[in-house]
C-alpha cells in the first residue's frame, strides 16, 4: 500500500445508511478502521521501514498498522456520496478493512499546520524516486485545495530544491522567496507554504520582486523563473520536467532582507 493511500470506496451498512444525513456537505472525512490483520502484539519497530528506511520507534510514534489495538485513522477527501457508499479519493487502507465509524474533518479541530513528523527529517536521496513529490504535491494540493497547473509547477520547484540540496522540505534553514509578479504567484505560494510549513512568522518565507521564485540554503540560492504556458493543463504539466516549466539558475548568498520579513518575535 503505497504511504498516501490509493483511491477507494466505504459500503455503510444500510442499518447505519441514516448517519449519512448531509455527510456531502464536508470536503473531507476521518475515516477510523479495524486493521483485522495487524500484528497486535509489537510495541517497537526494529529494522525496515517505509521506503527501506532504518527504523527503529515505538509504535505510539508512528502510524505502523501493528499495534496493541490496531485502530486506524485516515482522513481522505471525499469525492461523492451515492446512497450507502461513499467514494474518496484515497484511502491507506488494503480490501475488505473494517470501517468503524466516521467522522467530518473540521480545520478548526483538525489541522495543525506547523505540525512535523519523521518524514518531515528524511531527505530525498532516501526515498524511493517519485516519492519525494508525490508526498509535496498531495501538501501542496492539501493547502490551496484542488491541484492546478500552478500548484504542479509549485510541487515540481519544491522539489526540485529539496533534490538538489538532498534537504528534507521543512528544514529550518530552508527559506523561500516568491514574487507576487512571478506567473501563477498565488498558487506557487501555497505550494511552497503547504509542502514546506515556511510561513512570513517563522522566518522562512520573504516576498521577493524580481518575477522569479529564489530558494536559499546554508549560504546557497537558487532562482526559478516561470516558463511554460499559461494555459496548460495540471495533467500537461505532470508530464513536464522541473527544466521545461522554469529557468533555473544557481547563485550564492542570501540578502538580509529576506531574513527580516515579518518574522515572530515572541
Amino acid at each position: 500500500m503505497p504511504p498516501l493511500g490509493v483511491p477507494a470506496e466505504i459500503e455503510v451498512y444500510e442499518m447505519y445508511a441514516a448517519g449519512l444525513l448531509d455527510i456531502g456537505t464536508n470536503s473531507h472525512i476521518v475515516v477510523v478502521s479495524w486493521l483485522h490483520l495487524a500484528d497486535r502484539n509489537v510495541l517497537q519497530l526494529d529494522g525496515v521501514g517505509p521506503d527501506n528506511l532504518p527504523f527503529q520507534k515505538g509504535v505510539f510514534a508512528v502510524r505502523s498498522p501493528s499495534r496493541p489495538n490496531p485502530l486506524a485513522i485516515s482522513t481522505s477527501k471525499l469525492v461523492g456520496v451515492q446512497g450507502n457508499r461513499l467514494f474518496l479519493d484515497r484511502l491507506d487502507m488494503i480490501d475488505g478493512t473494517q470501517v468503524v465509524d466516521i467522522k467530518g474533518y473540521t480545520r478548526g479541530g483538525d489541522c495543525i499546520f506547523s505540525a512535523r513528523t519523521f518524514w518531515d527529517q528524511v531527505p530525498p536521496s532516501q526515498l524511493k524516486p517519485g516519492r519525494a513529490f508525490e508526498m509535496i504535491l498531495s501538501q501542496a494540493e492539501n493547502l490551496h485545495g484542488k491541484r492546478c497547473t500552478g500548484i504542479v509547477a509549485g510541487a515540481k520547484l519544491v522539489a526540485h530544491v529539496s533534490e538538489h540540496w538532498d534537504v528534507p522540505t521543512r528544514d529550518e534553514e530552508l527559506v523561500f522567496a516568491p514574487s507576487l509578479n512571478a506567473r501563477d504567484s498565488g498558487c506557487l505560494i501555497d505550494a511552497i507554504m503547504g509542502s514546506t510549513g515556511a510561513t512570513l512568522g517563522n522566518g522562512r518565507l520573504a516576498i521577493d520582486s524580481d518575477g522569479s521564485v529564489r530558494a536559499y540554503w546554508r549560504g546557497k540560492s537558487l532562482s526559478y523563473s516561470p516558463r511554460w504556458k499559461a494555459r496548460i493543463s495540471p495533467d500537461e504539466a505532470i508530464g513536464l520536467g522541473v527544466n521545461e516549466m522554469f529557468e533555473i539558475a544557481e547563485k550564492s548568498g542570501v540578502p538580509d532582507v529576506v531574513r527580516q520579513q515579518g518574522v515572530c518575535k515572541d
